[in-house]
């Protein structure tokens, strides 16, 4: 059996990296990886099974962020304590500015992944921001103490669609950061003042 060592599996992953942002996951060429990381074709098997599995690699850490993000807003949507509008603006700083300096690794992962299982990501998320959304009206209804009724499925989608979009659009055209930072905010707001108009109450209160 071959040892693995960690400095060559290092070495393929940034081989990897370099060949996937300039050419993008089809186009990329499993040769050329092992050319650059100065290894054999047929060792890169024997870190990762196929090209797929390096791709994921790659965005390891972005991954996790979004993991770890995803699971600090469940906690957040869930949590008997009232979050002012302040807060929810402020938290938008954190990942705009996490997209915005890894700008060119979500560029890769949002728009040149096609024929990896990272292609489906942005549906994904937005399905994702659909639950939270529901975690969210939840939360409106324990904390004010009345019943409401549950929005429709299909906004629910529509409004997880609109943080997504926002990234993407935000990465594709390249905006400048403070534009970026300004846009999040001006989302939260609308989305947040949307569901004290539904429901007729304040729910910053």
């Amino acid at each position: 059996m071959q040892i693995q060592k960690e400095h060559i599996r290092i070495a393929i992953v940034e081989s990897a990296r370099k060949e996937f942002l300039m050419k993008g996951f089809r186009k990329a060429s499993m040769r050329a990886i092992s050319s650059g990381a100065d290894v054999t074709l047929s060792n890169i098997y024997n870190y990762f099974p196929d090209k797929d599995n390096l791709f994921r690699e790659v965005f390891s850490e972005i991954l996790e962020n979004l993991r770890l993000g995803q699971q600090y807003i469940e906690q957040m949507e869930t949590q008997k304590e009232h979050n002012s509008m302040e807060h929810h603006i402020n938290m938008m700083d954190v990942p705009v500015r996490y997209v915005y300096d890894n700008r060119e690794m979500f560029e890769l992962l949002l728009f040149r992944s096609e024929g990896s299982s990272l292609s489906d990501l942005p549906e994904e998320v937005t399905d994702w921001f659909a639950r939270v959304m529901q975690l969210s009206v939840d939360g409106i209804s324990e904390r004010h103490g009345i019943e409401i009724e549950m929005p429709s499925e299909c906004l629910m989608h529509y409004i997880g669609s609109i943080w997504v979009h926002f990234i993407m659009d935000s990465v594709r055209y390249h905006h400048p950061l403070e534009q970026i930072i300004e846009n999040g905010r001006q989302i939260m707001k609308f989305v947040l003042n949307g569901w004290s108009g539904m429901f007729g109450i304040d729910i910053h209160n």
